[in-house]
């Protein structure tokens, strides 16, 4: 579990295997705020699937292929437009 942080950004995440910390692995490690959902357009959709919805807040961040929109237990694409609008396809 990755501890709290003060600010968001990008943070070295180091790896030991034997408790020296002169002998590890490091990769980049990113915090996040987490974004705040506002509204949606439209707030309805076909039972049939296929409409375009926006997603209206703050704090979006564009994690490209790792942004999702979750309708119950289905997942679809979502695209970055800003920080304060994605829309799932």
């Amino acid at each position: 579990m990755s501890p709290a942080t003060s600010t968001p950004g990008l943070t070295t995440l180091k790896v030991t295997v034997n408790g020296d910390w002169t002998d590890t692995q490091e990769i980049d490690f990113r915090y996040y705020v987490q974004p705040k959902v506002l509204y949606t357009v439209p707030f309805i959709g076909r039972q049939e699937g296929g409409t375009y919805v926006q997603i209206h807040g703050s704090g979006f961040q564009d994690f490209r292929d790792l942004l999702k929109c979750g309708f119950g237990t289905k997942h679809v694409e979502a695209k970055f437009v800003d920080d304060s609008l994605v829309v799932c396809l």
